[in-house]
């Protein structure tokens, strides 16, 4: 049966989504239930900012799955808004809780933090399940290709570095839009990486300003708001870190765990649906940024952001997120490539869901056995990187 859907009728709704979000829980829960335990320091978690990663991720997943049947039934990726928006405010969340947890870092240390140790971290928490994936992806290249090299070695190697370095994702071998493999999600990766490097000066200006944080990352804030027209990345980081020195006081984590805070939370974040087509805009980020000081000072949304299957879920978004969209390639334009052209809206959405349950378990995979003993090992490696230079150090004294 061939659809005769066009843009403007979509078939799988908002609805669907939400509940394939759903079956996901429930396929994080039964892990749990199989003797899978909430891994690292629960005790020590900031906020709820962990469980909303979960629904993030996925949030992603189900935009790239409906951009993937836009893709195959129309060539390309004109979603419906609410799809749209679902993963626009997601990556403005996931910016805005990277600059939260570093924030925190910053401020509760005073701007004064073992380098050394934060970026062997962030290397052996990022780099591992991203290299694996461009592991992936270069095979799939080359078995399209038919195992043929279509380009000079030199152009290969560079091509490899620049996806290996976090710098580029170019072609490889020749093999036209080779990041759509993953669905073009490393350009978040990227920033994330600028906002790392950007950290020793952040650490600076704290120090400069240790006594006035929250009015020196406003300011800052309101300048870069006013300033900036459609660049307004640096913002969500902000928001982020002014949700940290937030944080710190006592007074307003105890406010934002109010139950009517939960629901003013909510209604300006459903209130986004209602009145825009994009989340990139300044009153947007209003809408947004009001949403998620409230997790990062603790709200759980009458608990639901502390659910053990929703931080679980949380704990593997970053290996949901990497990995989605190379699945989705794999089943629909490999295994599957007529599916979507000659399918129900009925398949369709169900389809949605049981790829949910595939996405949530090799996710949960492939954390259980690269990211997580990379994490343990860049632990143990910065432990005794810092023991080896306190060592030296108390030598030449």
């Amino acid at each position: 049966m061939t659809h005769t859907t066009n843009a403007t009728n979509y078939p799988i709704s908002i609805w669907v989504g939400i509940i394939a979000i759903f079956i996901c829980i429930l396929t994080a829960q039964v892990i749990i239930r199989f003797g899978t335990t909430i891994p690292f320091d629960t005790q020590k978690r900031l906020g709820c900012v962990d469980g909303l990663r979960g629904f993030l991720a996925l949030n992603v997943f189900l935009h790239h799955y409906v951009a993937t049947y836009h893709f195959h039934i129309f060539g390309r990726s004109h979603l419906p808004s609410s799809y749209t928006l679902l993963a626009q405010v997601s990556v403005i969340l996931f910016f805005m809780i990277t600059g939260f947890l570093f924030g925190y870092k910053l401020i509760n240390s005073h701007g004064r933090v073992n380098w050394v140790q934060l970026y062997i971290s962030r290397v052996f928490r990022l780099v591992p399940i991203y290299w694996f994936v461009i592991i992936l992806i270069s095979m799939i290249v080359f078995i399209k290709g038919g195992l043929t090299l279509h380009v000079p070695v030199t152009s290969l190697i560079e091509q490899l570095l620049s996806w290996l370095s976090f710098l580029r994702t170019p072609d490889i071998n020749g093999f036209e839009s080779t990041s759509s493999i993953i669905r073009n999600v490393t350009w978040t990766l990227r920033f994330e990486w600028m906002f790392y490097i950007s950290l020793p000066f952040i650490a600076i200006m704290l120090r400069i300003f240790y006594r006035f944080p929250m009015v020196l990352w406003l300011v800052v804030g309101v300048i870069i708001a006013v300033t900036m027209q459609s660049f307004l990345i640096p913002l969500y980081f902000l928001v982020g870190i002014f949700s940290a020195s937030l944080y710190k006081v006592e007074v307003y984590r105890s406010l934002a765990q109010n139950k009517f805070i939960s629901l003013f939370a909510l209604f300006l974040l459903l209130l986004i649906w209602v009145l825009f087509n994009t989340a990139y805009g300044k009153l947007q980020i209003l809408f947004i940024s009001a949403f998620f000081i409230p997790i990062a000072l603790g709200n759980s949304l009458f608990g639901l952001l502390k659910f053990p299957a929703i931080i679980l879920l949380g704990e593997i978004s970053y290996s949901i997120y990497l990995l989605h969209g190379l699945l989705l390639y794999i089943c629909f334009s490999m295994l599957f490539p007529t599916f979507m052209k000659n399918t129900t809206s009925l398949q369709l959405s169900v389809v949605m869901m049981i790829f949910g349950i595939i996405v949530v378990i090799f996710s949960w995979f492939t954390f259980t056995w690269i990211e997580k003993p990379f994490i343990q090992f860049g632990r143990k490696f910065s432990g005794h990187f810092l023991k080896r230079a306190d060592s030296n150090k108390a030598k030449l004294v």
